[in-house]
């Protein structure tokens, strides 16, 4: 696989790049080889970062998801009343328990 990238030499010999996939995250080396073996591994890293994001978001859709059931007439019914108690006289409201 070929990584485009950008570097320059600095004045005092360093040089400086950046995979152009990435610009944020600059590197150096001692010269060329260096350098783009420093951006090798910056691609690297990134990719799997990226795949345990990846899987991060996967997990969390999966085992975060709230559970909403629908609740039948019955429940609904008590909840109409509650609400009814709680208008008249909302001191004696106590949380509804399933």
């Amino acid at each position: 696989m070929e990584l485009e990238y950008t570097y320059w030499v600095e004045d005092d010999g360093l040089f400086i790049g950046y995979l152009n996939s990435y610009p944020d995250h600059l590197t150096q080396g001692h010269d060329l080889k260096e350098l783009e073996e420093m951006l090798a591994d910056v691609y690297q890293i990134r990719q799997e970062k990226e795949k345990r994001l990846a899987q991060n978001e996967i997990l969390e859709n999966d085992y975060w998801k709230p559970v909403i059931e629908p609740a039948n007439q019955e429940e609904i019914e008590m909840i109409d009343e509650r609400m009814k108690d709680y208008e008249s006289d909302p001191s004696s409201f106590s949380p509804l328990r399933r």
